[in-house]
């Protein structure tokens, strides 16, 4: 993203005039040291504050506005998925610059319209763009966009296939996760502005995604104690009513999509959990939940365990813990099978608590931990994957004593390991598997349960151990809360 800003950057500087207005002359010269402090949410906070400031001084009449406007748009469309503001931003320059009676610059506006359009599937858009133009897109866009272009008019794509909603859903799951951290306003922020307007929505996959989107932005505002909770949720119910129908009723063209049934029943799974359930909506969510489950449970090719999968994947931990509890149901499970669903649950329940801002069962998972790692029975890389995924969601929900003695158990268990002179394949794989993921959350997340003392001191004798150049231990050495 950081490149094409740039090489956008470079091409709106390569068609300027001699500055009349020294302002939108200093955002363009100034654009890589200030992305470089301040990333792509911050910078373009300033470039909307610059051209703010720029509209109420009355001088936007500049071209080089224009050119501002291209390079923030482009910044907002790539790197933040924000497809209404970006293009509303990119008209407004166009408008500019026809004003202007800057051609260049209005033909390089237009070109990335009609890139960003294609990019995020509105194929009809994009050819109406380049209709209206006197020079091709193709000859002014220059790579990698150029060839990207010349790819989607060639052979355009569903919006939900399009890279611009794939961009958008990685900031989805990226919110989520920032969400679990504590950091609220940050993961508002990412999340903010990724609703597909139509036509966009006019594909089942689009219009259960904003649902998901507005369902999140609610549970945030929820924590934050903001008041348009409501309002998200409303969003996100009525982007599930069937408009010709009389009386509420889901719409038909999500029940009869088999690649969007799972995500539906998410998407209500989420709307239902917030919603009284002896109220008019609540009594409906009910409804709607069985319909999407019947759905989900006559396709024969999407089983339990994809499910789950989907739903972990999609940060959906309410409907993943209830999909891994009708699992526990099935017949013929043996200990192992039924001990990790067991904890899959408790994790799940546990994320999803953490996910609302509400408190954890952490006895129940202090019990799926105790269970499954004392069973000598399990084979030992589920026993580690499953106990360094309960010390992580004790560490996230604040739990820091427990995280603590699952942290010290798991170690010690680990180093046990490492001392047998019969060990397995499978033994060495899970020494590895440990000490890559303590680094890796160390280096990425600051993750508290895998670092030393923060006053300095040394961590406790046995328990760190140096991964690449990194102190990693794997006592939290906090105060219990």
């Amino acid at each position: 993203m950081r490149f094409l800003v740039s090489m956008v950057l470079v091409l709106a500087m390569s068609t300027a005039a001699v500055a009349q207005t020294l302002t939108a002359q200093d955002v363009l010269d100034r654009f890589d040291a200030e992305i470089d402090d301040k990333g792509a949410l911050r910078m373009d906070a300033y470039l909307t504050q610059s051209l703010r400031e720029a509209k109420a001084q009355g001088t936007l009449k500049d071209p080089l506005w224009a050119r501002v406007m291209l390079v923030n748009g482009v910044l907002i469309l790539s790197g933040l998925a924000r497809y209404e503001r970006g293009m509303g931003l990119l008209d407004e320059g166009a408008a500019l610059a026809k004003q202007s009676g800057d051609t260049d610059t209005r033909d390089a506006i237009l070109s990335y319209m009609a890139y960003y359009h294609a990019w995020f599937g509105n194929d009809a858009a994009a050819q109406a763009i380049v209709a209206q133009m006197a020079v091709h897109p193709l000859d002014v866009l220059i790579e990698p966009e150029r060839n990207e272009l010349r790819t989607l008019l060639d052979a355009p794509v569903a919006p939900n296939e399009s890279p611009g909603f794939t961009r958008a859903t990685e900031l989805m799951r990226e919110s989520s996760d920032v969400f679990e951290t504590g950091d609220y306003e940050q993961a508002t922020s990412l999340l903010r502005g990724l609703r597909m307007p139509p036509p966009l929505d006019d594909d089942p996959m689009v219009r259960v995604s904003n649902a998901i989107q507005s369902a999140m932005m609610a549970i945030y505002a929820q924590v934050q104690g903001d008041n348009q909770a409501g309002q998200h949720y409303d969003t996100a119910f009525h982007d599930l009513v069937d408009p010709k129908s009389t009386a509420p009723a889901l719409r038909p063209e999500l029940l009869n999509d088999p690649a969007v049934r799972d995500l539906l029943a998410s998407a209500i799974s989420i709307l239902a959990a917030n919603t009284a359930a002896d109220s008019p909506r609540g009594i409906l969510l009910q409804r709607w939940m069985t319909q999407a489950s019947d759905g989900l449970a006559a396709q024969a090719d999407l089983n339990l365990e994809t499910r789950i999968r989907h739903a972990r994947e999609a940060r959906q931990w309410d409907r993943a813990a209830n999909l891994s509890l009708q699992a526990l149901d099935a017949d013929g499970l043996d200990l192992e099978d039924r001990l990790r669903l067991e904890a899959d649950v408790q994790i799940l329940r546990a994320k999803a608590a953490i996910q609302r801002g509400a408190a954890i069962d952490h006895d129940a998972l202090t019990t799926a931990f105790v269970n499954v790692f004392n069973e000598d029975s399990m084979q030992i890389f589920a026993r580690s994957a499953i106990a360094s995924e309960i010390l992580v969601t004790f560490d996230q929900a604040g739990h820091f004593h427990l995280a603590n003695i699952v942290g010290v158990a798991l170690h010690d268990w680990v180093q046990a390991l490492s001392r047998r002179a019969d060990q397995s394949g499978e033994a060495i794989s899970v020494q590895a598997q440990y000490w890559r993921n303590a680094g890796s959350l160390t280096v990425q997340t600051g993750f508290d349960a895998m670092l030393s003392p923060l006053d300095g001191s040394e961590g406790p004798p046995g328990l760190c151990q140096d991964i690449i150049g990194i102190e990693v231990c794997t006592a939290v050495l906090q105060l219990p809360q």
